[in-house]
Order: structure tokens, then sequence, then C-alpha cells
């Protein structure tokens, strides 16, 4: 069995409010390998958007890991300087954030959008990446 390009075991992150820390996700495991799809699927502030920005390195201020490990392409997220978290993102995983409006411009089209996601984590020339 090949090895997963995600492992998170016992990912626990906390929030910092002005009442304390509240715990957003608490002892999340799971494991993804070449080849297999991931759909997380919960309830409204079960932690769903947390995990996975965890596992992209994308936690918004005020959010701290509180255990648990991430492995991303076999490097620790937790470690991982930010060239080399860019480097893992697009390559070994992505989002679709819940508010694709948001993260895409309406002035481009989005054939363009994704190339420039492809051209930015890969190494393949502008040509082989609009074919």
């Amino acid at each position: 069995m090949s090895a997963p390009l995600l492992a998170i075991e016992d990912l626990s992150i906390e929030f910092t409010t002005s009442r304390g820390s509240a715990l957003a996700v608490s002892n999340v495991s799971l494991k993804v390998r070449p080849g297999e799809k991931l759909a997380i699927v919960g309830e409204s502030g079960s932690g769903k958007t947390t995990t996975v920005m965890a596992a992209l390195s994308l936690l918004p201020q005020g959010a701290k890991f509180a255990g648990g490990k991430i492995l991303l392409g076999g490097r620790n997220v937790a470690t991982a300087s930010n060239t080399e978290i860019r480097g893992l993102r697009g390559r070994f995983a992505s989002i679709v954030f819940q508010n694709a409006r948001a993260a895409l411009n309406p002035v481009r089209g989005i054939g363009d959008q994704i190339i420039d996601t492809i051209l930015a984590h890969t190494r393949v020339s502008h040509r082989t990446a609009k074919a």
C-alpha cells in the first residue's frame, strides 16, 4: 500500500477568543492515498473547513494547533517553511472554497485562473498547462 499524500493524526485546533480558548477541532485523524478522493461532510460549525485549512497551513489569525500532526506530501505542516508549504499546495492538496465568487476573479476566464494555479505549483510550460 502506498504512503498517504495527506495524513492527519489526532489533530486538535483551538481559537483564541476574548473569553479564552475554544476547541474547534478535536482529535481528527484521516489518510488520503494517491488516487483516493475525500469528501468531508458534517453540520455547520463541525470543523470541516478548519481541518482542511490546517492541512494546507491556512489557519486564520487566532487559530493554533493544539495537538496532533499533519503530513502533506510527507512534510510536517507545522514545521515546514512558507516556501515549502507553497510548493505542497496544489501539488498534493487543493481546496475549493465555499464562496467561489470571493476566490475567483469575475473579469478573467476560469480556464486562465486554473492555468495560473498549475503554473504556480508545477514546472510545466504555459503551453502544456493550456493543453
